[in-house]
């Protein structure tokens, strides 16, 4: 009877998308407007003055549409939303197969968070290989433009070296300051807004100040520096996360592995944690440990740029003003 029940869910999820005509659009632009609904002026001002704090939750969800439109991904939220709501459907539906109503929340919850995940990790390689492409691009532009001053014939005689995604970036930029338009620092500027990156933006508003000063052009290395300073870092943590990582995935496999191997070993232990009230409780809270788990790994093991770091200096020096105060 339950699997007729579930076939009969199925079909009738089927029917109702057929019937309303749901694509990834529309179940992305109805995500976005429940997460992130209309601000008045008030909130806008005291959000633009750090006075209020928007939600986590609903900020990382925008983080990640904002990000994978950044990467030239405008529809892949859409296809994240709907598979967001496949698996939590279908982890819905495995909790009323194994008859566990208290793991229910935990199943479809995990299933919603799976595909926000991965992109997440997408976009945190993305953005990994825009900081190498766009490090190796600085050093090369800025050495040729301290010789030469000129950064436009910089950029044009370096684009052969400059590999995707940051060729385009470049490319544009001189198209834009030789064919379009002759202000050259707005052009630099338009340049920068093209990759959020804080140390690019620098080196973007000391280029731009190199037009006026150009005794000024020896400050660009330091600003590139700082690139490879933040690569070298992430490259030494690299095995400690990695590590991390690993043994958090093997207690996960291990605590998972605990209910097949009851099976095998004691079917009375195995029956009492599957169809007893107490045993279904425990195995929900053990889920949600592990979704709380695995969100605290993925923060506390990502890899630091330089307005993180910037930002926990900023703090310890802040610390410790106020202990000399």
């Amino acid at each position: 009877m339950i699997y007729i029940s579930v076939l009969s869910f199925v079909f009738f999820s089927a029917g109702t998308v057929l019937l309303l005509d749901l694509n990834a659009g529309r179940v992305a632009n109805d995500i976005e407007s429940l997460f992130s609904p209309e601000e008045s002026l008030r909130e806008r001002a005291l959000f633009a003055q750090k006075r209020k704090k928007r939600p986590r939750f609903p900020a990382w969800i925008i983080h990640v549409k904002k990000a994978l439109e950044s990467s030239g991904r405008e529809s892949g939220f859409g296809r994240v939303c709907l598979a967001s709501i496949a698996l939590a459907s279908a982890g819905a539906v495995a909790a009323i197969i194994m008859k566990n109503w208290w793991i229910m929340p935990v199943l479809a919850a995990a299933g919603a968070f799976v595909p926000f995940f991965a992109a997440y990790g997408s976009i945190e390689a993305y953005d990994r290989r825009l900081e190498e492409e766009l490090e190796t691009a600085l050093s090369i532009i800025t050495s040729t433009y301290i010789r030469t001053e000129d950064i436009v014939e910089s950029v044009r005689q370096n684009l052969p070296n400059i590999k995707p995604p940051v060729a385009e970036i470049f490319s544009s930029f001189v198209t834009r300051a030789t064919l379009l338009s002759s202000n050259l620092p707005a052009c630099i500027r338009s340049m920068c807004a093209d990759v959020d990156n804080i140390v690019f933006y620098e080196w973007c508003e000391t280029l731009v100040a190199c037009q006026d000063d150009a005794s000024c052009k020896y400050t660009l290395l330091p600003v590139v520096n700082k690139l490879t300073g933040i690569r070298l870092v992430n490259s030494e943590m690299t095995t400690l996360i990695s590590s991390c990582r690993r043994e958090y995935g093997i207690m996960v496999l291990l605590l998972a592995g605990n209910v097949p191997l009851l099976y095998l070993i004691n079917r009375d232990w195995f029956n009492a944690l599957i169809h007893t009230t107490a045993g279904q409780i425990a195995t929900a809270v053990c889920g949600i440990a592990v979704i709380v788990t695995a969100a605290l790994m993925r923060k506390y093991t990502k890899p630091i740029d330089y307005r993180s770091a910037r930002g926990e200096g900023a703090a310890k020096d802040g610390k410790e003003r106020g202990r000399n105060r």
